[in-house]
């Protein structure tokens, strides 16, 4: 990493990082939990590029002037640093991460919390997502649900019928935003 990014990151992320999960207080001494991926997350981070036509679609949806937000399950010390390097994060009004809220995806809370912030209905917002987290997440919200063939997928098929639009590309999504 570039010592320039690096300080860069230093200050986008500095309230966020000193947030640390913490256990139940054991005899006087707090216990850190360790999210189980931490070292995969760790070494990717920095790697993490944005998929073929996402920097396209987004500044379309901004022309649009369409509020945008990034819901991930993921902490927020790598979704920040992967949101950073990668060049997205000044295009997004909203990140939650997996420890923003109490519950994550999904559940629906991270999803109305969002709808609730942009002062929105369920029904005027479209969950893009890719895995079934995000599948049920949006549909137990009510939001539009649109998927993407790639990223967390973990094998399984999420071009189900319950989606409303099972995009082949990113770039997809331009053709359903009126």
């Amino acid at each position: 990493m570039r010592p320039a990014r690096a300080a860069d990151y230093a200050e986008l992320t500095s309230a966020r990082s000193k947030r640390i999960a913490l256990d139940t207080q054991r005899a006087g001494r707090a216990v850190v939990v360790v999210h189980p991926l931490r070292h995969v997350y760790s070494l990717n981070a920095h790697e993490s590029l944005p998929y073929d036509g996402v920097i396209e679609t987004i500044n379309f949806l901004k022309n649009k002037d369409i509020k945008l937000a990034c819901i991930t399950n993921k902490p927020s010390i790598f979704t920040d640093k992967i949101l950073f390097n990668s060049g997205l994060v000044d295009s997004l009004d909203l990140i939650l991460s997996g420890d923003s809220l109490e519950r994550m995806k999904p559940d629906p809370l991270p999803l109305t919390f969002s709808c609730d912030y942009f002062k929105i209905k369920p029904n005027e917002a479209i969950m893009v997502g890719d895995s079934i987290n995000d599948i049920e997440a949006g549909l137990a919200a009510e939001t539009y649900v649109v998927t993407v063939p790639y990223g967390y997928q973990s094998g399984e098929n999420i071009h189900i019928p319950k989606v409303d639009f099972a995009a082949t590309t990113f770039s997809d999504i331009q053709s359903i935003v009126s």
